[in-house]
């Protein structure tokens, strides 16, 4: 069964609070939807590669609550790579493509001059 987002009416600490267990709706009976749903697409456990160099793998995202679309991707990057063990947080505006193995992001070259032209004087 599959909950739509317009069904959803409040975001608690606890959960998601629907009016009652009729929101819940049969895939079979969004027929609309059936080819994106057979897609079966899971971002947790993508890889994120920038300029070809794999950064890690994603463990979790944020969502915003009114459109329900996913704001921020939580990568944890390999071990050897980074010895402090943080987490890249990587913003919805940075995803340039996603595919069926990776998701695949701008790199910090490509960031640095988008940042340079925005801060050189017209």
């Amino acid at each position: 069964m599959i909950l739509p987002v317009g069904e959803v009416r409040d975001i608690i600490g606890k959960g998601i609070v629907v009016n009652d267990h009729t929101s819940l709706t049969l895939v079979e009976d969004l027929v609309r939807m059936k080819d994106v749903i057979d897609i079966g697409y899971e971002v947790i456990g993508k890889i994120v590669v920038s300029n070809k160099k794999k950064l890690g793998k994603v463990v979790d995202y944020a969502v915003e609550t009114d459109s329900m679309m996913i704001k921020k991707l939580y990568v944890n990057q390999n071990l050897l790579k980074n010895f402090s063990n943080q987490q890249l947080i990587i913003d919805r505006n940075q995803i340039i493509e996603l595919n069926d193995k990776h998701i695949i992001v701008k790199g910090t070259e490509q960031r640095r001059g988008v940042l340079e032209r925005l801060t050189q004087p017209a």
